[in-house]
């Protein structure tokens, strides 16, 4: 592919974070961990939290440790009320005006991003789903993951854009020569590992699409 690629993260990116969504994704990993190794809500906590700052996610803490079956834990956590979400007409006339092709990339599951672009109505407006099964099951921020998004989709990261909450995630797509953008939502987690990997910064994706961060808020991280 010649043409200009934006590859967007999903969970707190494509959507705003005061949606809460994850918080209903948090609460159901808990449940499965609790669940799958017999234990109380407070020692599934503690993995669940153990497992995410040292492998990047639960899930590959899960694989790792214990050789988790990913796809009925995917299912289970996925298993969500995406209604909070509200569909906004103005995002998706932003994410109609962007040239070239758009693509979601997420350590979530594929059905669990249809979902909600089919929610928010804007499911034809992006060209293909890269998920963490398609990942090998390898987290972000994975230099291979990142590299095997590049080719699945045959992207130039020369002419490309990643877009993602996480400062930390967008440090793969630099090291391309991708151009970045940072979604900070103003968590201690969001801002986790931002350096001058980060292009520029943004609030909101909607704002930063339709060109409403000041420039002095685009440089520096």
């Amino acid at each position: 592919m010649t043409g200009q690629a934006w590859i967007i993260d999903l969970d707190n990116t494509l959507y705003e974070a005061g949606s809460n969504l994850f918080d209903q994704i948090d609460v159901r990993m808990g449940r499965y961990i609790a669940q799958l190794f017999d234990v109380d809500r407070v020692e599934a906590r503690r993995l669940q939290k153990d497992y995410l700052a040292r492998y990047g996610t639960t899930l590959s803490g899960l694989i790792a440790c214990h050789d988790v079956d990913p796809y009925p834990f995917l299912d289970y956590v996925h298993d969500i009320d995406v209604s909070s979400i509200e569909r906004d007409p103005s995002l998706s006339e932003a994410l109609e005006g962007l040239g070239g092709q758009r693509f979601i990339y997420t350590n979530g599951s594929q059905g669990h991003a249809a979902r909600i672009l089919a929610h928010l109505e804007i499911d034809h407006l992006f060209n293909g789903i890269f998920d963490i099964a398609a990942a090998a099951f390898e987290a972000k921020p994975a230099q291979s993951a990142m590299q095997r998004c590049v080719d699945t989709f045959d992207i130039n990261p020369h002419m490309a854009t990643m877009i993602d909450d996480m400062a930390s995630n967008l440090k793969p797509a630099a090291a391309l020569g991708m151009q970045t953008v940072w979604i900070d939502t103003g968590s201690p987690w969001s801002s986790a590992g931002h350096g001058p990997h980060v292009k520029e910064r943004a609030t909101c994706l909607k704002s930063w699409l339709a060109g409403d961060t000041p420039k002095n808020e685009q440089q520096g991280y």
